[in-house]
């Protein structure tokens, strides 16, 4: 799961990643929302235990810029301006 966020246009959006590497992302958006190519946006990525190797959840949270948008897949590319490995550490996430 991942949040995108944009201060300027009040963007806050939730999606879900249908694919993740280090420099970016394909975000499913339910509903779709009306991005633009080129919207810088801050990024949050949930990693569930499963996919770190930890006991609970972490977020990691960057900027990134939106490089597509996918109308019939109901989703968005984003490219990371820094390695996923080097976005900042928030906090760590307990399993409720």
């Amino acid at each position: 799961m991942v949040t995108l966020f944009n201060e300027k246009l009040n963007l806050f959006v939730h999606g879900v990643t249908a694919n993740l590497s280090r420099y970016g992302a394909f975000v499913r958006i339910q509903p779709h929302f009306p991005f633009r190519t080129g919207i810088p946006i801050t990024i949050t990525v949930f990693l569930p235990p499963e996919f770190t190797g930890q006991d609970e959840a972490i977020r990691l949270q960057g900027e990134a810029v939106i490089a597509r948008v996918d109308e019939a897949n109901r989703g968005i590319a984003v490219e990371f301006r820094k390695p996923l490995r080097q976005f900042e550490r928030i906090d760590k996430l307990g399993l409720h």
